[in-house]
């Protein structure tokens, strides 16, 4: 009787279909720095994301030319950004940050940097810098930052650090949350089909020839 609860507990198994699903954070602004000195970054929308100043800096003593921050989101640059075109984060393997800029002089500039998943809670998800190989595969930009998601809010925390001083700078973007179903091809999902078809016959039967033996053994036992 136990094997025959067990094989229908089986078929009930293969007969759910599992789907995998990620997240997709679309039209991200800027809506908080944690220094009030950059307070003229923050933005109440992605329609707003525009006229970004260049955060290139000259040292004032040898002329020397600096950006503000280590690292490189594509999201603070060393030029002037007119609006931004795309910011959006797809969460698959590795995460991607997609940044697509315009220029003073209309030039389109495509920026994409690799995350892999460093741990997480059950909001929050801490990111760290995607493996190399993947970088050089898919085109992604070398960097060595962080980000921490919080998956319920739909926000990125890009962590900073301010050339000179060091300090420890966060910014928060605000996006919208979009669902993504992770679906297979139709003809692998034919495939896969006809094998659980198949499975499901092959228990089927197993499970018949056990309900035999079961029926047997009980009316041996009258």
């Amino acid at each position: 009787m136990k094997k025959l609860l067990a094989i229908i507990a089986l078929s009930l198994f293969w007969n759910n279909t599992v789907v995998a699903k990620h997240f997709h954070l679309t039209e991200c602004y800027i809506k908080k720095i944690t220094d009030p000195k950059y307070k003229h970054f923050e933005r109440n929308s992605f329609k707003e994301m525009k006229n970004f100043p260049s955060l290139l800096k000259k040292e004032i003593n040898d002329g020397k030319e600096f950006l503000l921050f280590y690292g490189d989101f594509g999201i603070f640059k060393s030029t002037e950004i007119n609006k931004f075109v795309e910011l959006s984060l797809v969460s698959s393997y590795p995460t991607v940050l997609n940044v697509v800029t315009e220029g003073k002089d209309g030039e389109t500039l495509i920026h994409k940097t690799g995350y892999d998943i460093l741990t997480g809670t059950e909001n929050n998800i801490f990111f760290g810098p995607a493996d190399l190989s993947f970088r050089k595969r898919d085109g992604f930009e070398k960097h060595n930052n962080r980000l921490v998601i919080n998956r319920s809010k739909g926000t990125i925390e890009l962590k900073l650090t301010e050339f000179g001083t060091q300090k420890k700078i966060s910014a928060f973007l605000q996006c919208k949350k979009k669902p993504i179903k992770h679906n297979k091809s139709k003809k692998k999902k034919k495939d896969t089909d006809n094998f659980t078809n198949l499975y499901l016959i092959f228990l089927s039967i197993i499970g018949l020839i056990n309900l035999a033996g079961l029926i047997y053994l009980i009316r041996r036992k009258k």
